[in-house]
Parts: C-alpha cells; structure tokens; sequence
C-alpha cells in the first residue's frame, strides 16, 4: 500500500491463512524510512587536509544503532583561471560532539574554462553505529586554490535517506 499524499510508504505483512494456504492481511507496518534534502554552498580555504563541509547540510535523527543513511548530492564546480582543478569531494556525517567522518569520495580532476561549470556527483552510505543526532552533507578534501563555486548555475544539492533499524 503505497500513502502518496503524505510521501510514505508502508508494507503489509502477511500471515498464512488457512490449511488452503491463502495468505490474508495481518499487520499495517509502520514506515521506518525517512527522507530530507540539503542544498547551498561552502566556501572552504584550499589545500587543507581534512575533511570540510561543502554544501550545505542537513540534520538527521539516526534513532537505532543499526541506522544507516544513504547520502547523494551534487555541486557545480569550476576553475577560477581555467587550469587544472583538484581535489576530493565526498559523503560525510558529524555527531555534535565528532570530527567529519567520510563515508565515500571520488577525485575531483578537471580542467575547464574559467566560467564553464562542472556538475560532479557523489553518493555514499553513513553507518554511524550509535543512536544519535547527525549532520549530513557532501565534504571536501585538499582542495586546489583555484577551485570556484556556481550558485548562478546551480547550487549544491542533495538527498538524505535514513532508514531506522536496517542491521544486519
């Protein structure tokens, strides 16, 4: 049964039903699954080597250890004097109290035109392991000095799905 207008889902369990093996409706299962969005841009200083937020981020309730979330997003990126851009973009979630963590990264490397942009995308999964309240977003690592943003050609962006209770 899928309730579109609230943009939730939810699954019917079933039971055996009678020596005929028909099987009948038993049980409404609530929706563990949740969705939210971040979007906007960081500016971050080049070449530091740690982890920083480069979009804007989001806030997510991970009320189960066996919480994870599947975090995709995108930003438009493009080179200030037309050379060589590098760098790392990458998945990463914080505890109020923890560092950055990374969860999956891909290389930036590309060479443009000052003002031509570049969408690069990146997806990873957070697998905090502690119930709590965490900030989720797109990061970046090492970044070249030349590295520009676009919000005119669109901001950064993306989706955040937890879904509650998904151990092993």
């Amino acid at each position: 049964m899928t309730l579109a207008a609230a943009g939730l889902l939810a699954a019917l369990a079933f039971t055996a039903g009678s020596s005929t093996g028909v099987a009948r409706a038993a049980t409404l299962v609530a929706p563990v699954t949740l969705v939210n969005s971040f979007s906007g841009e960081t500016a971050i200083p080049p070449t530091v080597l740690a982890w920083q937020w480069i979009s804007g981020m989001d806030s997510e309730n991970f009320s189960d250890p066996s919480s994870r979330g599947v975090i995709t997003g995108s930003v438009v990126l493009g080179s200030t004097n037309g050379a060589a851009v590098s760098g790392r973009l990458g998945v990463c979630y914080k505890s109020a109290s923890g560092a950055i963590t990374n969860t999956n990264w891909e290389i930036i490397n590309f060479t443009a035109p000052a003002g031509q942009w570049v969408t690069q995308t990146v997806s990873g999964t957070a697998v905090p392991g502690a119930v709590g309240v965490y900030t989720v977003g797109l990061c970046a690592y090492d970044t070249s000095a030349n590295l520009a943003y676009s919000a005119a050609f669109g901001a950064g962006a993306g989706t955040v799905i937890v879904a509650i209770d998904s151990g092993p």
